[in-house]
């Protein structure tokens, strides 16, 4: 029996099986964590059912300033954060609070994330660069049999 598992036969159906249950046990880690922790965006919508319910949001552009705090904006429209500190406009800035109310949230603690639009580029761009150089170290391990399709191992 376990022969069969992992012999070469059917390599694709087990391939895509193993990606399908990823994918299944994915989206149950994230519905079940959207019902503790919901979207930011869905406190434009929910608001009042999700009332006390803890909100943490990462790297959210200020749009505009009030006079108990600043508005972010969403895919649902803008969010009023109720805190003291008062973020430039244009700036990102990470929270966690709790839903007051229809668009209003409570921030317990709140962030500037200063130079993250850059930061954030520079960091694709150094993964990507380490994808490469690896690739480019290990050619040698590996040989092409074109005419069989396969790649063989050196070992």
């Amino acid at each position: 029996m376990m022969r069969r598992i992992f012999s070469d036969r059917f390599r694709l159906l087990k391939m895509g099986s193993g990606a399908f249950v990823f994918v299944l046990l994915c989206q149950h880690a994230r519905s079940q964590f959207g019902a503790l922790h919901p979207d930011l965006s869905r406190v434009t919508v929910f608001g009042e059912s999700l009332k006390g319910m803890t909100i943490h949001a990462q790297a959210r552009l200020v749009v505009g300033h009030a006079p108990d705090g600043f508005d972010l904006e969403t895919r649902a429209g803008p969010v009023r954060i109720l805190s003291p500190e008062r973020p430039r406009v244009g700036e990102f800035v990470s929270f966690t609070g709790r839903v007051a109310g229809e668009r209003r949230i409570e921030a317990a603690g709140v962030q500037v994330n200063e130079g993250w639009a850059w930061k954030r580029a520079v960091n694709y761009a150094v993964s990507v660069a380490t994808v490469l150089v690896f690739l480019w170290l290990i050619r040698g391990q590996f040989r092409t049999s074109l005419s069989e399709g396969l790649f063989r191992s050196r070992f």
